[in-house]
């Protein structure tokens, strides 16, 4: 790696008209365009978050235009940038648009508890129907 190519991870949230304008759309454009690796995604808070890698000189252009340029339609209020650091290596080989929120991905734990949650539904109804 070049002398100036130190590896940086930031990650961000958009904050404004950023949903709905194909903002994760051109970001990852942008991303690409700029030869940097990472992630986009909406988010269910009407924001878009996602997180940069690349060296740090390819990664400051693209946090200028997540503050102030993002997609055509859009109308940036605000753009959060934290966790930076220097990484070792790229976690990823392109930009990725994520369709789905993390937060909603089930775990073994949530899946057990849902199991539970239907089998105690299911013995209610089943007291219901004796009751009647």
């Amino acid at each position: 790696m070049a002398e100036g190519d130190t590896l940086r991870v930031v990650d961000y949230n958009i904050f404004g008209k950023v949903q709905g304008v194909f903002f994760h759309k051109h970001t990852q454009a942008e991303g690409k365009r700029l030869g940097l690796v990472g992630w986009v995604q909406n988010t269910d808070r009407s924001t878009v978050q996602g997180q940069l890698q690349d060296p740090i000189f390819k990664e400051h252009h693209m946090q200028e235009w997540l503050e102030t340029r993002g997609s055509p339609k859009s109308h940036i209020d605000k753009a959060n940038f934290n966790n930076e650091k220097v990484i070792l290596k790229l976690d990823y080989s392109d930009f990725q648009i994520v369709k789905e929120w993390p937060e909603f991905k089930f775990s073994k734990i949530n899946s057990v508890v849902w199991f539970l949650l239907l089998i105690e539904i299911e013995l209610l109804c089943v007291n219901i129907s004796i009751s009647q």
